[in-house]
């Protein structure tokens, strides 16, 4: 039986876990496990690990050049593992740490497991030990949650100044067993996230275009009355905008209508004669917030009144004219800065919406990207969905697209998956 055979696929890697794992399957005959303990580790890696193997790194690491010099054919049994603890560790490490392999066929976690978990008992004492002992997750102390949030979101500063104190077991301020957790560290951890991507991702200020009425284009019927535009009739104003970057905006139109006791004023809202939104008009001043994404560089603008009512006989006063009222315009936007100041931003927004992304795609390449680099392996489709729910909720509150992404980041650095190794 050889242990490494030359043949399939490619090195092993994706996602550490928290734990060692459990052991494979214990030796079935105790008495020839304790005459030759290797020979349960070779029957079991014949029957239920050399496939893994064979699958996921024979191809790469075998023959007359193999992947960094590593040629697992040369070893035929556990006894030779054993001899080599170095190489294995190695070999380990990367199957926990995303290194490799480089493909898309890779183990699942539970095979990653079966295949550390075999190496493990190989490297053992005289390969008898069940397990190879227990480690205890560990959070970051200080020092390295300074230097990973240096790394992470390339900004420099003494982020935890305000954090307390970490204990120290046998002279050392990184061993898990005493690195406790604190409701104060959790507050402290909220806060430095704030605080560190507000610098890392700033929010720019959208710029606001507020129309000059006068300067408009008015059917008949309509006229400047006050600081407000007058429509006795049904017509359409119309105004266009310059020089549009591409990107979502917020429009602002304000709007107010008269006799409307006999019903709302109609209007429609259309950008380069395409309607973007009817609104109903039931006092004599409301603002509409719309959001709209921006394609053309030139943007003609029309508000439209469309049920123009008039009955002048009518008894009460108030049901026999219904004229609108246009108040104001101004166009809020873009949402983002096409031109980020800083290096941080730019490396973390790596992608924007534009005309054929929206903001969601690009909120989910960004902030997957970004956690999966925070949690040190890919992140799962449900993280990645709890993520987004976060992001949408703070666009629903009207807040910017830099805005969203700064509360995901937070979440990402206050999760465990994060703070703790």
């Amino acid at each position: 039986m050889h242990l490494f055979r030359a043949r399939a696929s490619h090195a092993i890697l994706l996602i550490s876990t928290t734990f060692l794992g459990a052991a494979i399957l214990a030796p079935t005959n105790a008495d020839s496990a304790i005459q030759d303990p290797y020979a349960s580790l070779n029957k079991q890696f014949d029957e239920q690990v050399y496939d893994l193997f064979e699958t996921h790194c024979f191809m790469c690491h075998s023959g007359p050049k193999p992947n960094a010099g590593l040629d697992l054919t040369k070893y035929e049994t556990a006894q030779q593992v054993a001899k080599e603890p170095q190489t294995f560790q190695k070999i380990i490490m990367n199957i926990r740490s995303q290194v490799m392999p480089p493909t898309t066929q890779t183990p699942t976690l539970a095979e990653r497991e079966k295949m550390v978990d075999w190496i493990n008992r190989a490297l053992s004492k005289n390969g008898t030990a069940e397990t190879p002992g227990r480690v205890t997750i560990r959070r970051l102390n200080k020092t390295e949650y300074n230097h990973t949030i240096e790394d992470l979101l390339y900004v420099k500063g003494d982020f935890s100044k305000d954090f307390p104190s970490d204990d120290v077991g046998y002279g050392f301020d990184n061993i898990g067993d005493v690195l406790t957790l604190t409701p104060l560290h959790i507050d402290m951890y909220l806060r430095s996230a704030a605080a560190i991507t507000e610098q890392a991702v700033p929010v720019p200020q959208p710029k606001e275009r507020i129309v000059d009425l006068e300067k408009g284009r008015m059917d008949e019927g309509m006229r400047m009355a006050e600081d407000f535009i007058s429509f006795s009739t049904n017509g359409t104003f119309e105004t266009d905008f310059k020089e549009v970057a591409a990107g979502e905006y917020d429009l602002e139109i304000e709007l107010g209508a008269t006799a409307t006791a006999v019903g709302p004023a109609l209007v429609n809202i259309t950008i380069n004669g395409v309607l973007l939104q009817s609104v109903e008009v039931k006092n004599a001043r409301t603002l509409y917030k719309l959001p709209v994404r921006l394609t053309s560089q030139n943007v003609r603008l029309g508000v439209t009144f469309t049920n123009d009512y008039y009955q002048p006989n009518d008894p009460d006063p108030s049901k026999r004219d219904r004229n609108l009222m246009l108040r104001s315009i101004a166009l809020k936007g873009p949402a983002f800065d096409s031109n980020p100041a800083s290096e941080s931003e730019r490396r973390l927004i790596f992608t924007r919406p534009t005309a054929t992304k929206t903001h969601l795609a690009a909120a989910r390449e960004v902030l997957d990207t970004f956690a999966s680099r925070a949690y040190r392996r890919p992140i799962s489709s449900e993280e990645s969905n709890r993520l987004m729910e976060i992001y949408q909720l703070v666009r629903k509150n009207g807040d910017s697209f830099e805005r969203a992404i700064q509360v995901g980041m937070q979440a990402v650095l206050v999760s465990p998956n994060f703070l703790f190794r």
